[in-house]
């Protein structure tokens, strides 16, 4: 008896279930265009028909493609980085700028003395002066496909008879640059997420900012005469050097707004562009679009 009633039980939850479940209908929705060639500067307009529940809309230009919205990384793009060096001296400091800039493609990310040693490291402060404000370095020689690069300041001692100078690294940005846009991999020191490791030396070490992205520097303090000779690096976090920015799309209405019957759009530049409305209805068990493509020229 109990085994019939439990199988009843399990037949009502499974019909209430299947009863509370909201399901949409694919949207009734129709784009129309005034024209399709038009002078940079047009303005171009669409009529819209139908009650979608949200529509998005996608240009065709850099950044808002329907067809890379799923794309997250490309090839051909150029890394490179920005930062400003600068040196403080004391009362008979060396004159040795003490820092070497270097860059690995097969670092494993783990930052300690076995893997950073294990790692190749391309020495490339001849790129650089120190100090110096703004300074830019292209990456791409150093790059292989697919993997990242990482970026390594290390600070060492030259005659420890004197005094080593403070050292500052500020202003710290890396991007990798396509032909239609920009990835930015760090905007700022802390975006980068350098991390410091000692090999040498007890007075100083690289002073990095962990906690906010207000912070736009880090330092190697002085280390006095005579001190044990200081052998410190700072290592930036995995720079993915093919990551770019996938299409997106503008948002033109959305289920609280009011049914949306017109649309009007200027291009600033002369090219092709496919463009592309997507209507939806969805609820968080059920979702339905439908694409509408327009294929424009601007002159």
């Amino acid at each position: 008896m109990k085994y019939f009633k439990s199988i009843t039980i399990a037949f009502y939850i499974v019909a209430i279930a299947s009863c509370n479940k909201i399901t949409t209908e694919t949207p009734d929705f129709t784009v129309a265009i005034n024209k399709n060639s038009f002078a940079v500067g047009d303005t171009v307009k669409f009529q819209l028909s139908g009650t979608p529940a949200n529509v998005v809309f996608y240009s065709g230009e850099a950044g808002n493609n329907y067809d890379t919205r799923n794309v997250f990384t490309a090839t051909g793009g150029a890394p490179e980085m920005t930062f400003t060096t600068a040196l403080t001296a004391s009362t008979g400091s060396s004159t040795a700028t003490n820092v070497n800039l270097m860059v690995s493609n097969n670092f494993t990310g783990k930052y300690n003395q076995t893997d950073i040693l294990a790692a190749t490291w391309t020495d490339i402060t001849s790129s650089i002066a120190v100090p110096g404000s703004n300074q830019r370095v292209v990456l791409t020689p150093y790059v292989t496909q697919g993997k990242p690069i990482y970026v390594a300041f290390k600070f060492q001692t030259v005659d420890t008879s004197k005094s080593q100078r403070l050292l500052t690294i500020s202003n710290f940005s890396f991007k990798t640059v396509y032909q239609n846009q920009a990835y930015q991999n760090a905007i700022n020191v802390y975006d980068a997420g350098f991390s410091a490791y000692d090999f040498a030396g007890v007075i100083g070490k690289w002073v990095i900012p962990i906690t906010s992205t207000s912070n736009t520097s880090f330092t190697h303090p002085f280390v006095a005469a005579n001190s044990a000779a200081d052998n410190d690096w700072a290592i930036s976090k995995a720079m993915e050097t093919n990551a770019v920015l996938p299409g997106k799309g503008i948002a033109l209405k959305a289920i609280s707004n009011d049914v949306l019957t017109e649309y009007k759009y200027v291009f600033t530049k002369a090219g092709t562009y496919k463009i592309v409305f997507v209507a939806s209805n969805n609820t968080n068990q059920d979702y339905h679009e439908v694409v509408r493509e327009f294929n424009v020229t601007v002159n």
